[in-house]
């Protein structure tokens, strides 16, 4: 699907591919510099091109879980992975994240990844609920989720620790598709 923003510029948001192994670790390892609101830090993530390849493939091979990613330019800006629960009596929810490049942000294309994320479940038939987890100090974010329909359904206390000892808590969002 193709989106334009404001300034112009296309967006296309696609399935991944494996071709897209190189510019997906790029476009991670940018996102972990660049962001306050992530749990990996950059000296956690030694992710490889060939684990890369792999991760991107097993959400091709599995007819419940979504890679997409948004590009620019022939860049890559964003991405939303998506996956169900492996237990069968968990397998109606699926839990998501979103990255998207500082430059990129507040642009509204983390609104596009997760429209086109709720518009697949819905024609996916088997997918109920939608789950997922935000620092409960990221705004910008829960207001996205908000708007999309997601409601609090709890929280996980202090969480998340800094680097400077300061203690987060961890929002659980969901919304029944």
């Amino acid at each position: 699907m193709i989106y334009k923003l404001s300034d112009g510029k296309e967006i296309k948001i696609r399935e991944a591919v494996v071709l897209d192994a190189e510019k997906l670790l790029i476009t991670a390892k940018t996102n972990i510099e660049e962001q306050e609101f992530v749990m990996t830090s950059i000296d956690e993530f030694t992710i490889t091109l060939d684990q890369e390849k792999k991760w991107i493939k097993s959400y091709k091979d599995n007819p419940t879980s979504l890679l997409l990613v948004a590009e620019c330019d022939n860049q890559i800006i964003g991405n939303l992975d998506f996956k169900c629960k492996p237990q069968l009596k968990q397998s109606h929810v699926g839990e998501f994240g979103i990255g998207v490049l500082k430059k990129y942000r507040n642009k509204g294309i983390g609104g596009f990844l997760l429209k086109e994320l709720i518009d697949w479940t819905k024609s996916n038939g088997s997918i109920e609920k939608l789950i997922l987890q935000v620092f409960a100090n990221n705004d910008r974010a829960i207001h996205l989720y908000k708007k999309f329909g997601f409601k609090e359904e709890g929280r996980l206390i202090k969480s998340i620790k800094l680097e400077n000892e300061e203690y987060i808590d961890n929002l659980l969002m969901y919304k029944m598709i």
